[in-house]
């Protein structure tokens, strides 16, 4: 075979292989698709609590949400975060596995049941509602 053959040869392969070797460029240097971020997953499926509906789930009043919020962030084991300096998010996962430790299983079905009867509005419908 000729150098001008195996020329020919490897064009036509070229030629050939062009629309996948293009589509696989493309894909690679494409952005990826954009996904919900899983704080903003959370906010609008009601894992995260005021502390106002955390209160209602424990059985407490709000004071002492923010209290076990600020305890439980010093000792390096949060349950929420306070935002604005004064406003607390409470995890709902992370509040029950809480109840949990503390008061064993029961105390968390309990607080499963008490969450069950609340309308189901996640924070974000929430606040969209409340301006």
């Amino acid at each position: 075979m000729s150098d001008c053959d195996a020329a020919a040869k490897i064009h036509e392969c070229l030629i050939a292989a062009a629309p996948e070797l293009a589509a696989k460029l493309a894909a690679s240097i494409a952005p990826p698709a954009q996904s919900v971020p899983d704080w903003m997953q959370d906010l609008d499926s009601g894992e995260l609590l005021t502390t106002l509906d955390a209160a209602e789930i424990c059985g407490v009043q709000p004071e002492a949400i923010r209290k076990r919020c600020q305890d439980l962030e010093e000792l390096g084991t949060p349950i929420g975060r306070c935002v604005s300096g004064k406003i607390w998010l409470v995890s709902k996962r992370l509040l029950l596995a809480d109840i949990e430790q503390r008061k064993g299983e029961h105390g968390r079905l309990v607080a499963e049941s008490r969450a069950e009867k609340m309308p189901k509005v996640g924070l974000a419908q929430e606040i969209r509602l409340s301006k």
